[in-house]
């Protein structure tokens, strides 16, 4: 149900049908330059963004794809965790999108940094791809009950990802990879 939500929110941002999504358009990509220059200025209302940017997806190809994933691991995990509380699938999902948003802004920051590539800091990304790796990572976690397994099924599924779509953002992709260890390692010690 919580799933059929989200992707019923994703599909009304996507085509822009009520006010609401007029709003959020302008919240619709991410970019470390975008959080970075907006904590310099102190216009915190573009922290949304770790959020808004999930919702949004570049084209209706994009937003097919990640419907997909979503209705794949995100019935069958919140399935799972009713089990244990109806509210734990919307805080792992919710805590995913922070998690993958910031680790995206914080590391291409930190390459920005290194290297002073200019690109990767203005570099904007939007979708739910990084929260979908999360959740897939979670869901063979479970599955499997093997965080070796789990990782290799992740990497071989980001590999393919990054081989027939080059464009798709690999540091976003990682990140949300990274936040499904985080969280899992969360689920398994409570």
């Amino acid at each position: 149900m919580i799933t059929l939500l989200f992707l019923s929110i994703i599909f009304l941002l996507h085509f822009q049908i009520d006010k609401v999504s007029e709003y959020f358009l302008q919240f619709k990509t991410i970019s470390s330059s975008l959080v970075i220059e907006s904590l310099k200025n102190s216009e915190y209302i573009q922290l949304i963004r770790i959020f808004t940017f999930n919702l949004f997806h570049k084209d209706l190809n994009h937003l097919l794809m990640n419907s997909i994933g979503l209705i794949n691991y995100g019935t069958a995990l919140e399935r799972y965790f009713k089990k244990y509380s109806i509210m734990l699938f919307p805080k792992v999902f919710f805590l995913l999108m922070f998690l993958s948003g910031t680790l995206t802004v914080l590391i291409n920051y930190l390459i920005y940094l290194l290297y002073n590539n200019v690109n990767i800091y203005n570099q904007t990304v939007c979708g739910l791809s990084g929260v979908l790796f999360g959740l897939q990572f979670i869901y063979n976690y479970l599955f499997y009950n093997d965080f070796y397994m789990a990782a290799k099924i992740i990497t071989a599924s980001i590999f393919y990802v990054h081989l027939f779509f080059p464009d798709t953002s690999l540091v976003g992709h990682l990140s949300g990879f990274a936040s499904g260890i985080i969280v899992s390692t969360m689920i398994k010690s409570n």
